[in-house]
């Protein structure tokens, strides 16, 4: 079975065509011919039916080397690389190959890996040739007479299974191809010598590949195109006359057997086997060593042998029919030395096959010209009138069309020299706005696209009876000259370059015709017409170069014409003229055409018909494509003087090289928005340092006396310093500076005005002021003025802070002051760049802080003790062991839990910090103290487990709880003051446990005791006070709330002992109700002050630096990151914030994080 298809999906790919032979039918589908019908061997027509589809993978597959081969066919110069495993492959045939005694030659296979690794494919070898024997028996038959003609011809040596030494394991698989249309072998047999398992490698695999030795299909058309007596024919089985070395053919066995009941038969191959990878090169090979060895004797038919056969096919011809018959007869002779018999000769010359047996001609009857096409590379030859016309291989396609199908039909159109340009450039920009729409191989094309395939390929079908005469001068006789002229054009869809030959013979008579075009889709990159052009221009260049090299024809002159004023006006200069891009393809150009370029206007261009398609009736009925303008028919030679004139164009200037003038001014007052650009103080001076040294060395006329040194020297930067300074204070001061140096006094509203400034001999501004008679340094008594709102001052006092290890503000002002005035906000600018250095920042550690928040609701309101509790673990402790045989010690932790409203605690005494010890605290704590509503907890691991632990399993921890469960909560990570109010109780239990302990080891017991006691102490704290009925003030504790009096006194309530169960209840009620009334007038009122945090601050946004502040790490270590998100409360304060590092994401709150001022100048 080669592949199941659903009976839903059939119809969708079942295609038009369909044969009915009998009970079967044959339809054609998108996957191949499918078979339907009924298959009765037996008789039994009922019980038997037969439904199957011939899947060719060539059929799908060999679009892509159908379409590689449609795109290098318009190639020019496509590089013939040898690589090195060919070079060896040539090597090892010159090395090894042979003679015999009947002069066949012998070959060896040229391996590169070792045989034993060949895959042991017997089954997969035996699989075809089953596959054979169940084909039609017309099949078998045409299979079992090919295979016996091989044994006929010792091509093969057959031994039965049993007898054979099978050695290597490894067979050819065979394949069938059919070809009705050949006149001789209607059946081949490939051998897949590609053939393996994943065991091992195949044939293919160990065998070099050798190199191409044969010239192009476009080469040798083109050449059988020159001769006026032309002749064709082909070598008999060609890769079977070159024998393999008998070592070598235990690589080339295959099954077979006369009938499918008759004994397995293991077969040699004795010869060049068709299917394995050298198979062509080894062919061609013995060719070329046969035009070697007759170089000497015979050079025209040696040439004849290397350059007009394309792998069996010989295509030649010669000027007479006495040159033809002797080229022919010497041809013959070389290869029958060798066992290449030729056959099959056509000519369009009678008296040529006259001199030829009968049995060679091929297709001919009583010697008559057959009157039919000849397929000769892949175009129609009919000798009888020596025309040629294009193999168009078309059908009928459905209306539904993918871009498989279109590709498929496209490549059909097969026409190597180019003559169906006009018509085919259509396919080819319809299939670059196929690649624009990006559409899937198999899915359907847009409508638009497929209206115009359809319109294409129908109109294809004109083309059928197209033909164009193979020679190139058919009525031309005693020609004198050979002109070769090209033309090419350009549009925005394509661009295209035609070459023709003119020929002139003794009567002064004209001959032109059609040589080769070749054609390009424009660029997907839109490129303007000029350049095109031009690109049409480089693709004739080369086109009309490979012609006469090609071609062995007396060409005197060349001639290239193009439509384009402004490329013969970029052809006619220099390249170095012109940009890059059109500089690149002038040098090209004028290298291979110099000087024979001319104008052609465009309706006498033919390549202009190339370049925008037209239709197949208009291409059949006009002439200027095949025979070329009609000026070529006249003295055409004055036409291109009359037209010189136009090779300039003054359009072409737009790509002239444009010349850069630069233009410098030197100047000492230079704009202070050259500072501005530069952030670093050393830099700048730098900068203005080789600026100075430039103008020095121009300034200096002999070369000894400039300064070459790489480095500034100290009195350079000085004076660059100076400079700065002089730039600086001319813009700022410039009114100032001007009255001083009119000897005007000062506006009495300059700010300078108290300083007494005068200018020194260095034209630096300095203050005067009263200290001119002070023991002091004229630097100190006269500092240098400087505003302090300029880059420059900035960038100063930054470099000082930095070079003196970020010294503190009042150094800086002192350093400073010692040789600088820097007015307005001096002391401003220097703490302003202190607070805004990164480094500084981060050893500060300042974090951010917001004012503090509004308590939670459960904190200040009335609720039931513990049902709204904070959990927080203390330790560790340690513990010692009682009542066993060790001795050791280990630790104990407290679980503390905490009312969040009435403050009451609850410790519990745990052995370790896992998430299991905790659940069995939390246990006891459910049943004493009743279950919670609300869980806050830090981040701490055994608590995240917990959670999550309640979360799966709360159904049966907690069987008698509410339905409502417990609402677990979290406070960010690393945020103790988030849990302030469980903190505070840790510190307080650790207080009394310290003081009582006082370093003694206690035992598990005498822990759980104490940490009760402290338990009660804690819970009898007061919490406010109020009046008694007596006027004694009454403390309110956590226990009063939470059990309804007090725990450590026997304070008594007014509850009298004999009151019945339901008046004590009421009673106790009341009491209770009353404590709670306290808490709300007394305790919520001392919760109202803010002891900290008390200023709101802006809030961290998206996008801010911070540092991570990391306990127990140096601040130079903390970790940058970039805020991702924050979390404002209900007042729109943020208080947490997502962080993202070279780490990870983390969520702190802003107590950890430390703002860089990274938007600070």
């Amino acid at each position: 079975i080669d592949i199941i298809i659903g009976a839903e999906y059939i119809e969708k790919y079942l295609l038009n065509q369909k044969i009915t032979v009998e009970d079967i039918v044959l339809r054609d589908s998108q996957f191949g011919w499918m078979a339907t019908g009924f298959v009765c061997p037996g008789g039994d027509k009922q019980n038997s039916i037969l439904s199957h589809v011939a899947l060719h993978s060539h059929a799908i597959f060999s679009i892509e080397d159908q379409l590689r081969m449609f795109w290098e066919l318009e190639e020019v110069d496509v590089p013939n690389i040898v690589t090195r495993e060919q070079e060896e492959c040539h090597r090892h045939f010159e090395d090894t190959y042979q003679r015999n005694e009947n002069g066949q030659f012998v070959v060896r296979l040229p391996l590169k890996g070792c045989p034993s690794s060949l895959a042991d494919n017997r089954l997969a070898a035996l699989r075809s040739l089953t596959k054979i024997e169940l084909s039609l028996p017309e099949i078998q038959t045409e299979y079992h007479k090919f295979i016996q003609e091989y044994k006929d011809l010792k091509h093969l040596e057959a031994v039965e299974l049993g007898n054979a030494n099978i050695g290597i394991p490894y067979f050819l698989p065979q394949l069938l191809v059919l070809r009705p249309d050949k006149t001789t072998t209607k059946l081949r047999v490939v051998f897949h010598a590609s053939s393996k398992n994943r065991s091992g490698k195949s044939l293919n695999d160990i065998l070099k590949i050798g190199p191409v030795l044969q010239p192009d299909l476009f080469d040798i058309v083109l050449r059988f195109r020159q001769h006026r007596i032309a002749f064709c024919a082909d070598v008999e089985k060609m890769y079977r006359q070159v024998l393999v070395h008998p070592e070598d053919r235990e690589l080339q066995k295959i099954y077979w057997r006369r009938d499918p009941a008759g004994p397995l038969m293991v077969c040699h191959l004795n010869t060049v086997t068709y299917g394995t990878t050298p198979a062509s090169f080894l062919a061609t090979k013995c060719l070329a060593k046969l035009a070697d060895e007759a170089e000497g004797k015979y050079p025209g038919a040696a040439k004849a042998i290397r350059r007009d056969f394309y792998m069996d096919d010989l295509v030649t011809g010669a000027d007479t029919v006495k040159e033809a018959t002797s080229l022919l007869k010497t041809i013959h002779e070389i290869l029958s030395t060798a066992n290449f018999p030729l056959r099959k000769y056509m000519s369009n010359s009678k008296l040529l096959l006259d001199s030829v047996d009968e049995q060679l001609i091929g297709n001919a009857d009583d010697r008559k010209f057959y009157n039919e096409n000849v397929s000769i590379l892949g175009v129609l030859w009919k000798p009888e009138k020596d025309h040629l016309s294009i193999s168009l291989k078309l059908k009928e396609i459905s209306p539904y069309l993918t871009k498989r199908i279109m590709l498929a039909e496209i490549a059909r159109t097969f026409h190597n020299f180019g003559v169906l340009s006009p018509v085919t450039i259509r396919a080819k920009i319809l299939l670059q706005e196929l690649w624009r729409e990006k559409v899937d191989w198999d899915s359907k094309v847009p409508e638009a696209l497929s209206n115009k395939f359809l319109k294409y390929h129908q109109d294809l079908f004109r083309l059928k009876d197209f033909f164009i005469d193979r020679y190139y001068f058919k009525s031309a006789t005693n020609i004198t000259t050979i002109q070769l002229i090209g033309f090419c054009d350009a549009s925005d869809k394509a661009y295209c370059a035609a070459v023709y030959l003119r020929a002139t013979d003794v009567h002064s008579s004209i001959y032109t015709s059609f040589v080769c075009a070749k054609t390009r889709v424009a660029p997907l990159k839109s490129l303007t017409i000029p350049r095109l052009e031009l690109q049409a221009a480089l693709l004739l260049s080369k086109l009309i170069t490979k012609v006469r090299n090609i071609l062995s024809l007396p060409i005197q002159n060349l001639f290239a014409f193009t439509d384009s004023t402004i490329v013969l006006s970029w052809l006619g200069k220099t390249p170095g003229t012109w940009t890059a891009y059109v500089a690149n393809r002038v040098s090209k150009i004028q290298e291979s055409l110099p000087s024979c370029w001319h104008y052609v206007c465009t309706k006498e261009n033919p390549a202009d018909l190339a370049t925008r398609g037209i239709s197949s009736k208009n291409f059949v009925e006009q002439k200027l494509w095949i025979y070329g303008p009609q000026f070529l028919m006249l003295d055409f030679e004055s036409v291109i003087k009359a037209k010189s004139s136009l090779n300039n164009d003054v359009r072409a200037m737009a790509e002239a090289k444009k010349t850069k003038i630069s233009k410098h001014t030197v100047s000492e007052r230079l704009d202070t928005l050259f500072i501005d650009k530069y952030s670093s103080y050393t830099r700048l001076i730098s900068v203005i340092g080789y600026i100075r040294r430039f103008i020095a060395n121009c300034r200096k006329s002999e070369c000894r006396s400039k300064c070459t040194n790489t480095i500034l020297l100290a009195e350079e930067h000085k004076q660059s310093l100076f400079c700065i300074i002089r730039i600086v204070q001319l813009s700022h001061y410039s009114n100032e500076i001007l009255c001083l140096q009119k000897n005007q006094p000062l506006s009495k509203t300059s700010a300078l005005k108290s300083l007494d400034p005068f200018i020194d001999e260095k034209n630096i501004l300095r203050v005067g002021g009263r200290l001119r008679k002070a023991s002091l340094s004229s630097g100190k008594k006269h500092p240098i003025l400087l505003p302090a709102r300029t880059n420059f001052t900035r960038i100063f006092v930054r470099h000082v802070h930095e070079k003196y290890f970020h010294a503190t503000r009042t150094f800086i002002t002192g350093f400073i002051s010692a040789q600088y005035w820097i007015t307005n906000g001096f002391v401003n600018l220097v703490k302003q760049i202190t607070r805004s250095c990164i480094t500084c920042i981060r050893f500060r550690g300042e974090v951010k802080q917001q004012i503090m928040g509004q308590l939670p609701a459960f904190r200040v309101t009335e609720s039931e003790a513990f049902s709204h509790c904070g959990v927080d673990f203390a330790g560790p402790f340690t513990c010692k062991c009682v009542g066993h045989r060790t001795t050791s010690n280990f630790k104990v932790y407290i679980a503390l839990f905490i009312c969040l409203a009435c403050r009451a605690v609850h410790i519990e005494v745990v052995s370790s910090l896992t998430t299991e010890a905790f659940l069995d605290a939390l246990k006891r704590f459910i049943s004493r103290r009743g279950l919670p509503k609300v869980i806050l907890t830090d981040n701490g691991r055994n608590f995240v487990g917990a959670k999550n632990y309640l979360n799966l399993n709360s159904d049966k921890l907690m069987q008698y709880a509410s339905s409502e469960g417990i609402h677990w909560s979290f406070i960010p990570p690393r945020a103790p003051n988030h849990g302030g109010l469980w903190e505070a109780a840790i510190k307080s239990a650790k207080y009394h446990m310290i003081r009582v302990t006082k370093g003694r080891v206690l035992s598990f017991e005498e822990y759980q005791t104490l940490f009760t006691q402290i338990e009660g102490i804690m819970n009898s704290r007061p919490l406010c006070y109020r009046k008694a009925g007596d006027q004694s003030i009454v403390p309110i504790t956590p226990a009063h709330l939470a059990v309804g009096r007090a725990i450590l006194t026997n304070l008594d309530h007014g509850v009298e002992r004999h009151t019945g169960i339901s008046r004590f209840y009421f009673l106790r009620e009341q009491i209770v109700r009353s404590f709670w009334q306290a808490w709300k007038g007394d305790y919520l009122s001392s919760l109202q002050t803010r002891n900290k945090w008390t200023r709101e601050n802006q809030n961290l946004s998206i996008g801010d630096i911070v540092l991570l502040k990391e306990d127990n790490q140096p601040p130079s270590i903390w970790p940058l990151g970039i805020i991702l998100h924050v979390y404002p409360d209900q007042e729109g304060r943020v208080r947490v914030a997502d962080v993202k590092t070279s780490e990870g994401v983390y969520r702190r709150t802003i107590a950890r994080l430390v703002l860089l001022n990274a938007n600070e100048p």
